[in-house]
């Protein structure tokens, strides 16, 4: 199960198989995530055209990993209040999306991972084109796991495979473990 999951994490569209695909922009920000920024960006950056990253004054070297790993096209930026508060910090990442009215935009916290094998082609599918508008809904698993059990490095592999005991807020549902057979049928529906 594992190993089907890497596959799918890891297949890529091949090269000019979406000449006219509408980009995609991803909205975040973060508070001192240096934990778990490196598996966040390994995991998304493939599915992301750009990306910004709003930084609330971080102090654990948050900022300098984005700049490192990620991507040239995401940007972090400073956030605009000196605290967090939770009505302006919305109120910014909609501002953000904004900047990009024609991109598929998604806001994700550092703690929340998309996983939805065939992203690109999914959206190109389900592109209403240029004068239209369309709005997704996403289920969403929350993984957990024995935090006593030292991580691996992004580049071995990704978080999501790392956590083998799954969420589903909505029905009340806890997916099955690594060994469990059932564990990523339901994940890799996508919703």
């Amino acid at each position: 199960d594992v190993a089907l999951l890497l596959a799918l994490l890891r297949a890529a569209p091949a090269a000019g198989a979406h000449p006219k695909r509408r980009r995609t922009l991803l909205v975040s920000h973060f508070y001192n995530e240096a934990l778990l920024l490196p598996y966040w960006i390994a995991h998304h950056a493939p599915m992301f055209s750009s990306a910004i990253l709003i930084d609330y004054n971080s102090t654990d070297g948050s900022a300098e990993l984005v700049r490192q790993l990620a991507p040239r096209t995401w940007k972090v930026v400073p956030s605009w209040d000196g605290e967090f508060d939770a009505v302006n910090l919305d109120r910014q990442v909609m501002q953000w999306e904004m900047t990009r009215p024609d991109d598929w935009r998604i806001a994700l916290t550092t703690t929340e991972f998309l996983v939805m094998p065939g992203f690109h082609e999914r959206l190109a599918a389900l592109d209403p084109g240029p004068s239209g508008h369309r709005v997704l809904h996403f289920h969403s698993l929350i993984a957990v796991g024995d935090d006593t059990i030292p991580l691996k490095p992004p580049s071995a592999e990704p978080l999501v495979c790392q956590r083998g005991v799954f969420v589903e807020p909505q029905r009340g549902l806890l997916l099955g473990g690594r060994s469990g057979g059932g564990l990523f049928d339901p994940l890799l529906d996508g919703g």
